[in-house]
Formats: C-alpha cells, structure tokens, sequence
C-alpha cells in the first residue's frame, strides 16, 4: 500500500479508501468488522462512507467496526442527502414506481412527513447532519466532511460557512466535494479564498474507462488546484472486472447502485469492450480488475481509489495496482482500445441529484 497527502494538508491517506456503499445492505456488524479488519491488514487507513445510505444504518456498523483504532484511520463521511425517508422503497416494484424529478417537489415529500430541510447543503441541514452522523458513528470528529452533491439552491458561501464552523469546533478537520463540475469546484475555492473559510481538498468523481471523456474537464480542474481526486465505481459496477456475462439479467432484478450500474453500463458495444479488456490483462499477466484499477489510478490528479469490495480477498486487485503501477506498454494497448470504443451515454438517463 501506498499513502498521499491529501490535498493542500498534511493527513495521509491510503491510495485505496474501503467504502461501505453496501454496508446495511448486505453486511451485518459481524460482516463489516471483518471487512474493516481485512482492509486494515491490506494497509488501507482511511473509509468512507454517507450519512442516507441505507437509513443509516452504514455509519452505525462502520463506526462500530473502527472503534478499536479509531484515532488511526481516517473517517470520509458525505452529507447532504436525505437520511430515513419514509417512502424509501422496500422492493423492486417500489423502486421502479417511485417518483424521479429534475427538481425537488416538497409538497410530495411534505404529504409523508418529510420537511424540506430534510437534504441539501444549507446550515440548518449540515449542523444537523453531522450531529447525526457523530452520534450513529459513535465518535466526536469526523476527518474529512464531504458535501455529497452540488446544491444550486443554497449559496456555497453558506455552506462554507457552517463548514468553517464545525472545523473550528474540531466536529470536522478537513472537508471535501464530491460530483462537482469544474465551474462548480472553482467557484467554490474562489469563495473559500475570498472569504478567508476552509476550502474543499478533495473532490470525488464517478470515473472509469466507459466514462473518461466526460470527466476530464474535472479531472484537470481538481489537479491545476492541488485538489486530490478520489475515484469511485472504477470497475464499472464490476463489469470491468469481467464478473457479469452479456446475456445475464440478474442485476436487473436488484435494486439501488447494482441496478443502477447496470442500466448504465449494460450494452453490447460495452461487452464487446470488455472482452478485448480481459485479453489485454491476460496478456500482461494481471487481472481485469488490477487492470482497470491501475488505469484509474494514473489519470491525472487521481489520488485514490475507493472501493467496496464484499469479500475479504477483495481488496488484493486493489493493492495490486497501487503496487504494481500501469506500464506504458499497458497504457498503449488500452488507449488503443479505447480509440475504436468512443464514450457514449449511459443507456438509460441518469437520476439527477435534485431527485434524491
């Protein structure tokens, strides 16, 4: 394993970062403690995770699986988004009927109990927020604090603002972005500089090789400002790790981020890619996701990885990469690939943050 610093400071981060997007979901206290354990024994120091996913129930189980060393690693947690929606879908059905909007209606969340403060970057929202998530993490700071999304209706000097605070009351020590457009990140820093207040030292970005043209304007944006990039979904909800078949419709039946992937990725043009990606990790005596991973890792600005793996031995392909750096002989055989498979858009539209 490998460390940076992140950002503008001074706090070492692992090149790989353990997410627990699927922790609540999958994993139970027993599971996540020796998943944490496992990415530990990996060298991994640093987890991430968000205050909405699963009710909560992720910062619970993590919280309690790092309480042994807790001051040795470092805590990403996001925020912004709603957390214990009372209309969560409990089932495929539900999912497919719950409603997508471009922009948030609050009358339809209002008529199930749930107020408009309830998400998005304002103060009254982050102050509570954190409070929320130092309670179910069972510990008094959170080491990187992330704004999940954009909030176009908040002003970022606002947001700033309670974020300057809650460092100030060491609640934060460092705080962080993620998704953010290049205009957007700037804007951001300029407010920070201007206004004398913490400035965003990391920013996470959706980045894999299906992906790449859409994501290089922040990619260069984060690495001109010294903002460390932290790449999540570099395999592609696996796909790039050679793990699903072209005629298997079995994460069509899921729900959430495995679903979602799938409506994302799924096409026959893909799996085309994806087999010739497959070759050329055979050719060079690695494994798709080692491959996949080492790419990522050598794009401009790209500090780390974060990754979800739900087995014990997931975390080798990972710490494979970061140890076993992409070749320039790798690199000219998948940019070669790359050249013949141009990036295209996800095969069904994506929901926009305002939805959620």
């Amino acid at each position: 394993m490998q460390y940076r610093t992140l950002g503008h400071t001074g706090l070492l981060v692992s090149q790989a970062f353990f997410g627990g997007t699927f922790i609540g979901e999958f994993e139970d206290e027993a599971s996540t403690r020796r998943l944490v354990d496992a990415a530990w024994d990996a060298g991994i120091n640093t987890f991430y995770s968000a205050d909405a996913y699963h009710n909560g129930r992720a910062e619970e189980l993590l919280g309690q699986a790092i309480r042994p060393r807790r001051d040795e690693v470092n805590l990403l947690i996001k925020a912004g988004m709603r957390v214990g929606t009372a209309d969560a879908p409990t089932t495929m059905q539900d999912w497919n009927a719950t409603p997508r909007r471009v922009e948030v209606d609050h009358a339809y969340y209002m008529k199930r109990g749930i107020g408009p403060t309830s998400r998005g970057l304002t103060r009254k929202h982050l102050i509570s927020a954190v409070e929320a998530s130092l309670k179910r993490l069972g510990t008094d700071y959170i080491d990187v604090y992330v704004a999940h999304f954009f909030d176009p209706s908040t002003p970022v000097e606002e947001t700033l603002h309670a974020m300057d605070d809650l460092v100030r009351q060491g609640k934060v020590l460092y705080v962080g972005c993620s998704q953010t457009a290049a205009w957007q990140l700037y804007r951001a820093l300029w407010a920070s500089e201007v206004n004398n207040l913490v400035s965003y030292q990391s920013q996470q970005i959706h980045y894999n090789i299906f992906e790449r043209d859409a994501r290089r304007e922040q990619l260069a944006a984060a690495e001109a400002a010294g903002v460390s990039v932290l790449a999540f979904n570099a395999l592609a909800g696996e796909l790039l790790a050679g793990a699903h078949k072209r005629n298997d419709d079995s994460l069509r039946d899921a729900m959430g981020f495995r679903r979602r992937y799938a409506d994302m990725y799924w096409t026959d043009e893909n799996f085309d890619l994806i087999e010739e990606f497959v070759s050329i990790a055979g050719a060079f005596d690695r494994t798709p996701s080692s491959l996949a991973y080492a790419w990522t890792l050598a794009q401009p600005a790209v500090t780390a990885l974060n990754i979800g793996p739900r087995v014990v031995d997931g975390f080798a392909p990972a710490v494979n990469a970061i140890d076993t750096p992409l070749l320039p002989e790798e690199d000219r055989a998948i940019q070669h690939l790359l050249e013949r498979y141009p990036t295209a858009p996800p095969t069904r539209e994506r929901l926009t943050v305002e939805s959620l």
